[in-house]
Protein backbone atom coordinates (compact mmCIF):
# COMPACT_ATOMS: atom_id res chain seq x y z
CA UNK A 1 0.00 0.00 0.00
CA UNK A 2 1.43 3.39 -0.93
CA UNK A 3 0.59 6.66 0.73
CA UNK A 4 1.54 9.64 -1.35
CA UNK A 5 2.35 12.85 0.46
CA UNK A 6 2.73 16.19 -1.22
CA UNK A 7 6.51 16.01 -1.11
CA UNK A 8 7.43 12.30 -1.24
CA UNK A 9 6.02 8.76 -1.39
CA UNK A 10 6.24 6.58 1.68
CA UNK A 11 5.86 2.82 1.37
CA UNK A 12 3.92 1.24 4.22
CA UNK A 13 3.51 -2.45 5.00
CA UNK A 14 5.88 -4.82 3.29
CA UNK A 15 8.35 -2.25 1.99
CA UNK A 16 10.93 0.02 3.55
CA UNK A 17 9.97 3.09 5.49
CA UNK A 18 12.20 6.07 5.39
CA UNK A 19 14.64 6.68 8.22
CA UNK A 20 14.76 2.99 9.33
CA UNK A 21 11.41 3.02 11.13
CA UNK A 22 10.45 -0.36 9.65
CA UNK A 23 12.13 -2.10 12.57
CA UNK A 24 9.52 -0.66 14.87
CA UNK A 25 6.44 -0.64 12.64
CA UNK A 26 6.67 -3.83 10.54
CA UNK A 27 7.01 -7.28 12.18
CA UNK A 28 10.23 -9.07 11.28
CA UNK A 29 8.51 -11.91 9.41
CA UNK A 30 6.78 -9.37 7.14
CA UNK A 31 9.87 -7.38 6.14
CA UNK A 32 11.35 -7.62 2.67
CA UNK A 33 13.58 -10.69 2.36
CA UNK A 34 12.03 -12.47 5.32
CA UNK A 35 9.19 -14.10 3.39
CA UNK A 36 11.33 -16.93 2.14
CA UNK A 37 12.68 -17.55 5.62
CA UNK A 38 9.17 -17.98 7.00
CA UNK A 39 8.24 -20.21 4.07
CA UNK A 40 11.36 -22.32 4.63
CA UNK A 41 10.54 -22.60 8.33
CA UNK A 42 6.98 -23.68 7.49
CA UNK A 43 8.18 -26.33 5.04
CA UNK A 44 10.77 -27.78 7.38
CA UNK A 45 8.56 -28.04 10.45
CA UNK A 46 8.59 -31.53 11.89
CA UNK A 47 4.81 -31.84 11.82
CA UNK A 48 4.57 -31.03 8.13
CA UNK A 49 7.32 -33.47 7.19
CA UNK A 50 5.75 -36.20 9.35
CA UNK A 51 2.38 -35.55 7.76
CA UNK A 52 3.84 -35.77 4.25
CA UNK A 53 5.61 -39.05 5.05
CA UNK A 54 2.44 -40.46 6.60
CA UNK A 55 0.44 -39.43 3.54
CA UNK A 56 2.86 -41.13 1.15
CA UNK A 57 3.10 -44.31 3.21
CA UNK A 58 -0.69 -44.31 3.67
CA UNK A 59 -1.19 -44.11 -0.08
CA UNK A 60 1.22 -46.99 -0.66
CA UNK A 61 -0.37 -49.02 2.09
CA UNK A 62 -3.82 -48.29 0.65
CA UNK A 63 -2.73 -50.00 -2.57
CA UNK A 64 -1.59 -53.07 -0.63
CA UNK A 65 -4.83 -53.24 1.35
CA UNK A 66 -6.94 -52.82 -1.79
CA UNK A 67 -5.07 -55.69 -3.47
CA UNK A 68 -5.56 -57.89 -0.39
CA UNK A 69 -9.28 -57.08 -0.28
CA UNK A 70 -9.55 -57.99 -3.97
CA UNK A 71 -7.85 -61.34 -3.32
CA UNK A 72 -10.14 -62.09 -0.39
CA UNK A 73 -13.23 -61.09 -2.40
CA UNK A 74 -12.12 -63.37 -5.24
CA UNK A 75 -11.69 -66.24 -2.78
CA UNK A 76 -15.14 -65.59 -1.29
CA UNK A 77 -16.60 -65.39 -4.79
CA UNK A 78 -15.01 -68.68 -5.82
CA UNK A 79 -16.22 -70.40 -2.65
CA UNK A 80 -19.75 -69.12 -3.24
CA UNK A 81 -19.77 -70.02 -6.91
CA UNK A 82 -20.10 -66.39 -8.04
CA UNK A 83 -16.70 -64.75 -8.60
CA UNK A 84 -18.27 -61.33 -9.16
CA UNK A 85 -21.09 -60.14 -6.90
CA UNK A 86 -21.68 -57.01 -8.98
CA UNK A 87 -23.64 -58.91 -11.61
CA UNK A 88 -25.99 -60.48 -9.03
CA UNK A 89 -29.54 -59.15 -9.57
CA UNK A 90 -32.20 -61.05 -7.64
CA UNK A 91 -35.60 -60.07 -8.98
CA UNK A 92 -34.01 -57.44 -11.25
CA UNK A 93 -32.69 -55.38 -8.31
CA UNK A 94 -28.97 -54.60 -8.48
CA UNK A 95 -28.00 -55.78 -5.00
CA UNK A 96 -24.66 -57.20 -6.13
CA UNK A 97 -22.84 -53.87 -6.17
CA UNK A 98 -24.07 -53.07 -2.65
CA UNK A 99 -23.13 -56.55 -1.42
CA UNK A 100 -19.66 -56.22 -2.95
CA UNK A 101 -19.13 -52.80 -1.35
CA UNK A 102 -20.40 -54.05 2.03
CA UNK A 103 -18.15 -57.11 2.01
CA UNK A 104 -15.19 -55.00 0.84
CA UNK A 105 -15.79 -52.57 3.71
CA UNK A 106 -15.90 -55.35 6.32
CA UNK A 107 -12.78 -56.98 4.89
CA UNK A 108 -10.96 -53.65 4.73
CA UNK A 109 -11.84 -52.90 8.35
CA UNK A 110 -10.66 -56.38 9.40
CA UNK A 111 -7.39 -56.04 7.47
CA UNK A 112 -6.66 -52.63 8.98
CA UNK A 113 -7.53 -53.82 12.48
CA UNK A 114 -5.66 -57.12 12.44
CA UNK A 115 -2.65 -56.01 10.37
CA UNK A 116 -2.15 -52.51 11.79
CA UNK A 117 -3.99 -51.79 15.03
CA UNK A 118 -3.32 -55.07 16.85
CA UNK A 119 0.42 -55.31 16.02
CA UNK A 120 0.91 -51.60 16.73
CA UNK A 121 -0.80 -51.88 20.11
CA UNK A 122 1.26 -54.93 21.06
CA UNK A 123 4.52 -53.32 19.96
CA UNK A 124 3.67 -50.13 21.80
CA UNK A 125 2.92 -52.04 25.02
CA UNK A 126 6.10 -54.10 24.64
CA UNK A 127 8.56 -51.33 23.80
CA UNK A 128 6.92 -48.40 25.55
CA UNK A 129 5.15 -49.76 28.63
CA UNK A 130 2.91 -47.29 30.35
CA UNK A 131 4.40 -45.97 33.56
CA UNK A 132 2.91 -47.10 36.83
CA UNK A 133 0.29 -44.51 37.65
CA UNK A 134 0.89 -42.71 40.89
CA UNK A 135 -1.72 -42.22 43.54
CA UNK A 136 -4.92 -40.68 42.29
CA UNK A 137 -6.58 -37.66 43.82
CA UNK A 138 -9.06 -39.98 45.51
CA UNK A 139 -6.23 -41.99 47.09
CA UNK A 140 -4.65 -38.79 48.42
CA UNK A 141 -7.95 -37.62 49.88
CA UNK A 142 -8.48 -40.99 51.59
CA UNK A 143 -4.98 -40.81 53.07
CA UNK A 144 -5.67 -37.29 54.40
CA UNK A 145 -9.00 -38.46 55.84
CA UNK A 146 -7.33 -41.40 57.58
CA UNK A 147 -4.55 -39.18 58.98
CA UNK A 148 -7.09 -36.67 60.29
CA UNK A 149 -9.15 -39.45 61.84
CA UNK A 150 -6.04 -40.91 63.49
CA UNK A 151 -4.98 -37.47 64.74
CA UNK A 152 -8.46 -36.81 66.12
CA UNK A 153 -8.48 -40.21 67.86
CA UNK A 154 -5.05 -39.51 69.43
CA UNK A 155 -6.02 -36.05 70.63
CA UNK A 156 -9.31 -37.21 72.14
CA UNK A 157 -7.68 -40.15 73.95
CA UNK A 158 -4.89 -37.91 75.30
CA UNK A 159 -7.36 -35.55 77.04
Amino acid sequence: MHLTCRFRAVTVGYGRLSQGLDKFLVPEEMRVGHHMGGFKKFLLQGDLISLAVAFIIGGAFGTVVTALVTVILDLIGKAGGTPNFSSWQPGGVHLGAFLTALIAFVILAAVVYFLIVVPYTRAKERFFPSPDPGPTELDTLREIRDLLAAQQTNSSSGQ
